[in-house]
């Protein structure tokens, strides 16, 4: 798990601010970047993809 919010606070707002260029919840850079095997790096990966999208989804809620 993330121990520093600000790092989940800076993935979040780098999704609102991709919706807010028009970038679909499939174009998240960090799926380009998934650690292979599993343990701490692939949780720490996955919760910052989970903090983009809801950043993501926050602002695509603000515009609907």
């Amino acid at each position: 798990m993330l121990n520093d919010l600000n790092v989940v606070l800076d993935w979040q707002q780098r999704g609102i601010s991709a919706r807010v260029l028009g970038l679909k919840p499939a174009q998240n850079p960090l799926l380009e970047a998934r650690p292979s095997g599993e343990g701490q790096r692939l949780k720490e990966w996955q919760e910052k993809c989970e903090a983009w999208l809801f950043g993501w989804n926050i602002e695509d809620a603000c515009r609907s």
